[in-house]
């Protein structure tokens, strides 16, 4: 836990400058999200991809299977 503990004061740091600086997007929750949001596609497409190739490799069924494996889970 303590690389976590490391990183949750890198980013206490990082608001800091950015309440320094004063730039208002940096200050707007609506803007990080909207961040985050348009990083989601990328991560959604690394995953998708790297299932076809866990797929290919005979890691995993497929998608189907994962999702299934999911719900079955949860």
């Amino acid at each position: 836990m303590k690389a976590l503990e490391e990183l949750i004061a890198l980013v206490a740091h990082k608001h800091k400058i950015d309440q320094k600086r004063g730039e208002e997007k940096y200050m707007d929750t609506d803007w990080i999200a909207q961040a985050i949001i348009d990083e989601l596609s990328d991560i959604l497409w690394g995953w998708l991809m790297l299932i076809e190739k866990l797929k290919d490799s005979g890691y995993v069924e497929g998608h189907e299977a994962i999702i299934q494996r999911a719900l079955k889970k949860y």
